[in-house]
């Protein structure tokens, strides 16, 4: 029974092996920020950032391909990409998917559905909403990393020291937009001088946005919900004549 139990696990070992649905990487290219607009009244612009490995490798500023496509649904836009870029897009390694101005006004519901429903996107991706076009913001360059995206991240990252603009996954955004006593919120995200700023805070309510805070307004609201991580907070304090404050005051 050994010998037979042996015999049969060497086999399966040789018949079972290899990748089931395999992709090269030559063959396909890895997207890293998605952007979603609204082109006219019935349908959506996908743009997506695609990474050139070989522009990474040289750390060539720009080291990616935006190409956009239109469509009546996300899911038609995403598969006309592939005319656009000659290539099958993944989406296992997102960073940043970005809603534009106008999209999250009228909603975001149809623009949030494909991420939630399509296996290949992961719930760990951050989500913004920008100030005009998903796609305008996309196609800007940055001098910190050659992939903008990556830029991105690593711009919402060290701004959790500031607490001037909350940070949101795609999966604490799908669970908000679910729960009925909670309003959605996304932080703001924008082109700035040399490199992405991020700072504010996009208001929903149910799936539309609906107002938006600027970075004082923000930081007391993650000190509400209990999000804050760090930053500073001066507060001006002024005693009166028979008034002695409870810490060291100096006056010149």
């Amino acid at each position: 029974m050994r010998i037979s139990g042996g015999v049969f696990l060497i086999i399966s070992i040789l018949v079972l092996t290899g990748c089931w649905g395999r992709s090269e990487l030559k063959d396909v290219g890895i997207v890293a920020a998605v952007g979603i607009d609204v082109k006219d009244e019935n349908k959506f612009e996908a743009t997506t950032q695609v990474v050139k490995p070989g522009e990474v490798k040289k750390n060539k500023s720009g080291a990616v391909l935006v190409n956009s496509a239109t469509g009546f649904t996300v899911f038609e836009a995403v598969r006309d990409l592939i005319i656009k870029g000659g290539k099958k897009q993944i989406w296992h390694h997102i960073n940043a998917y970005i809603i534009g101005e106008e999209a999250a006004k009228t909603g975001v519901r149809p623009r949030i559905d494909f991420l939630a429903r399509d296996h290949e996107p992961r719930f760990r991706m951050n989500v913004f909403v920008t100030k005009g076009k998903a796609k305008d913001l996309l196609n800007m360059k940055s001098n910190i990393n050659p992939i903008p995206a990556a830029a991105m991240q690593l711009a919402l990252e060290e701004q959790e020291s500031l607490a001037k603009a909350p940070k949101v996954e795609l999966h604490d955004f799908i669970q908000k937009l679910m729960e009925p006593y909670e309003d959605p919120y996304l932080p703001i995200i924008r082109n700035g001088k040399q490199n992405f700023e991020i700072f504010g805070t996009a208001v929903f309510k149910d799936d539309k946005m609906v107002g938006e805070l600027n970075s004082k307004e923000t930081r007391g609201m993650l000190r509400v919900v209990g999000e804050v991580q760090g930053g500073l907070q001066v507060i001006q304090y002024k005693p009166g004549n028979d008034e002695v404050p409870n810490y060291s005051f100096y006056r010149d």
